[in-house]
C-alpha cells in the first residue's frame, strides 16, 4: 500500500485552528462527544507546536484530546499533550505591560495570513468571534463587551457566519491557496 504524507508548511500555521476544529468535530461525532471546543491555552498550544509530522499527528493530537476530555467540556493542552508542563509554557505579559515577542510575533503571523490571502478575513474575524465567546464560557454580552461590540451585533455575525457556513457545506469557509 502506497502511503503519501500530507505535510504543514510553517508559512500555513493558522490553517492548523481550522484543520484542528475540524478533527474536533469528526472525533466529537465518532465518539459521540458534545465538546465546547478548544481552551484558549490548547490553541496556543497548537499554534506553538512545530509539527514535525504531518496532519496525521495534528489528527492524531486532537483525536487523543477529544477522548480524554470530559464530555461537555473543552479540550484542555493536556488532553491533547500529555508531557505538558504549564510552568514552562505560561503566556505573560512583558516588564512594561505590553506582550511579549512571541506573541507579538503570533500576532503579526495572524495579520500576515489574512493580508496574503491565507485565511480570508471572514474566517479571522469568525476565530476572533469564536474564541471570545468560548474565553466568556459562552457569556455572549461578555464575549461582546471584549470585541468592542454590541450583543446584538455579535449575535448577528455569528448568525451569519453559521448561516455561511451551513450555505457552504463547510465549517468555516476553507482558507484560500
Amino acid at each position: 500500500m502506497l502511503c503519501r504524507s500530507t505535510f504543514l508548511p510553517s508559512d500555513r500555521k493558522l490553517d492548523i485552528l481550522i484543520l484542528a476544529k475540524s478533527f474536533l468535530k469528526k472525533f466529537s461525532d465518532i465518539n459521540g462527544k458534545k465538546l465546547r471546543g478548544f481552551s484558549d491555552k490548547a490553541k496556543l498550544a497548537l499554534l506553538a507546536y512545530q509539527w514535525p509530522g504531518n496532519i496525521r499527528e495534528l489528527q492524531n493530537v486532537v483525536e487523543r484530546g477529544v477522548m480524554l476530555a470530559p464530555n461537555g467540556n473543552h479540550i484542555a493542552i493536556n488532553h491533547m499533550f500529555p508531557s505538558y508542563n504549564e510552568q514552562v509554557t505560561e503566556l505573560r505579559l512583558d516588564g512594561k505591560g505590553g506582550l511579549t515577542d512571541s506573541q507579538r510575533e503570533s500576532g503579526k503571523d495572524f495579520c500576515e495570513a489574512i493580508l496574503s490571502g491565507k485565511i480570508t478575513l471572514e474566517q479571522a474575524n469568525t476565530l476572533l468571534a469564536e474564541a471570545a465567546v468560548e474565553k466568556a464560557k459562552g457569556n455572549l454580552s461578555a464575549a461582546a463587551r471584549m470585541l468592542g461590540l454590541s450583543r446584538p451585533q455579535l449575535a448577528y455575525r455569528l448568525e451569519h457566519q453559521s448561516e455561511t457556513s451551513t450555505k457552504n457545506g463547510k465549517q468555516n469557509g476553507s482558507p484560500v491557496s
